[in-house]
């Protein structure tokens, strides 16, 4: 059995970090009342295993990334413009749910314009 202070200087850590590798199962030890004393055949595993010294690198969560459904985004896009290409006044604004959707509304509709600007510019209407 070896002292947390011993461990650490086999492992090329610090004390506090041999604690955190006993409370996690990293290391074996026991706790003799406020110390812990580790077994020597979990240093030397971790020795051969070659871990290196140092900060461990911060694990980050692991997402599955979906792919959105293009299908249902060329549905959007096709309602959009026939329903936002045209006129509109603040009163049809006013029947938005949430501030929100009535912003998404306004810039969907000033993109549709903007495109069909362009379009009239390119074939030299303006």
């Amino acid at each position: 059995m070896l002292s947390t202070k011993e461990a650490a200087h086999r492992l090329n850590v610090s004390e506090q970090r041999v604690r955190k590798m006993l409370a996690t199962g990293q290391l074996v030890g026991t706790k003799l009342g406020r110390s812990w004393m580790v077994a020597e055949h979990s240093v030397q595993q971790r020795v051969l295993e070659g871990a290196h010294p140092g900060r461990p690198p911060h694990e980050t969560p692991h997402f599955t990334r979906t792919l959105p459904d293009a299908e249902a985004a060329h549905r959007i896009f096709d309602e959009a413009q026939r329903v936002l290409s045209g006129c509109y006044d603040a009163a049809f604004l006013r029947l938005a749910r949430s501030p929100e959707e009535q912003e998404f509304w306004i810039r969907t509709a000033d993109l549709l314009l903007q495109q069909k600007q362009r379009e009239l510019i390119e074939q030299g209407v303006y």
